[in-house]
């Protein structure tokens, strides 16, 4: 019964090594769904499709949708010496003053040559929103969480990478021990 016990704990450890190794590869991406995706399809897609258009109607429709999908962000996810360019209050400000100069330009003249130069103003902001939103979303993912959570990993790792050959040692002498007794 002894023996079962270490041959158990044998495979448990090999089990530990094995999910101490896999896990990056499954908690990453989880990470970067969860934190990254929501906002860059439903935030900067509707940007892009807003840069690609020559209605301002359009755009501003666009544009106000990206607006409406960026209200569940709030704060600044930059948590080390945090400014303006990643607060999602701030690029939500922005985007809003984007929105009311849309309206104004749709009321202008679409064959001025002024109507074509303030779409191509806009275009510009936009890219500029874009920036901002990715500069954001990168600090929503690099978290003081998530680098805790790396740290540990990290050292938990190197821990048990020294000790490896002490823990398997100590187990096959115990196994050898069961079998040879």
């Amino acid at each position: 019964m002894k023996c079962l016990a270490w041959q158990i704990l044998d495979i448990l450890y090999s089990l530990l090594w094995i999910a101490i190794l896999v896990a990056p590869f499954i908690l990453v991406p989880l990470a970067v769904y969860d934190n990254m995706y929501p906002i860059d399809r439903d935030i900067v897609s509707r940007l892009d499709l807003a840069t690609t258009l020559t209605n301002a109607t359009e755009i501003r429709q666009e544009l106000v949708k990206a607006y409406e999908n960026l209200e569940p962000y709030h704060g600044n996810p930059k948590w080390l010496y945090p400014t303006p360019r990643t607060d999602f209050n701030h690029i939500r400000q922005k985007l809003g003053e984007l929105i009311n100069t849309t309206r104004e330009v749709e009321k202008m003249n679409l064959t001025q040559y002024a109507y074509h130069q303030y779409i191509a103003n806009l275009k510009q902001s936009i890219q500029e929103i874009k920036e901002l939103i990715g500069e954001a979303t990168l600090w929503k993912l690099f978290n003081p969480t998530t680098i805790i959570l790396s740290i540990t990993y990290i050292i938990t790792l190197i821990i048990l990478y020294i000790k490896d050959n002490d823990i398997d040692n100590y187990i096959s002498n115990k196994l050898w021990e069961c079998r040879y007794k």
